[in-house]
């Protein structure tokens, strides 16, 4: 499990599945940041699906910064088959940012979806909830 700042992601291999847990503030050059660090974990892979919780962020990122990520995505994320990323959020403005990435991520090969609770978010990656048995993290996000 890797942490960066209040952030952490852990890789589950036999899932095919990145979860990714963030908190506190969270910027448009702290997610890239934490992104180039997943990169360079032996086991990512482009593939894997992602469960992604934004329940305990504060987002300081303006609309036209969400460019920016595009543009990193599309450079050092792109799958080569399909993957689906399932966003958690609390919020309005957590709902409204995400909701801006995901129409600004054209990604032919990945599905992106919005999701207020856990349980819709994994029945929707094909998941059972025992999979977070594996690590501990922020009962926030289950």
């Amino acid at each position: 499990m890797m942490m960066l700042q209040n952030n952490f992601y852990k890789i589950l291999e036999k899932e095919n599945l990145i979860v990714e847990f963030f908190s506190g503030i969270v910027t448009i050059d702290s997610i890239i940041k934490f992104k180039q660090n997943l990169i360079q974990d032996p086991k990512f892979s482009l593939d894997y699906h992602y469960y992604i919780c934004f329940k305990n962020v504060t987002f300081d990122i303006e609309k036209q910064e969400i460019s920016k990520y595009i543009d990193f995505s599309n450079k050092y994320l792109q799958p080569n088959k399909h993957r689906k990323v399932a966003i958690i959020t609390d919020t309005p403005n957590q709902v409204a940012l995400t909701t801006l990435f995901k129409m600004q991520s054209e990604h032919p090969l990945q599905k992106v979806e919005i999701f207020s609770t856990t349980k819709s978010a994994l029945h929707w990656l094909g998941k059972d909830a025992t999979i977070f048995n594996k690590f501990n993290f922020n009962k926030k996000c289950i």
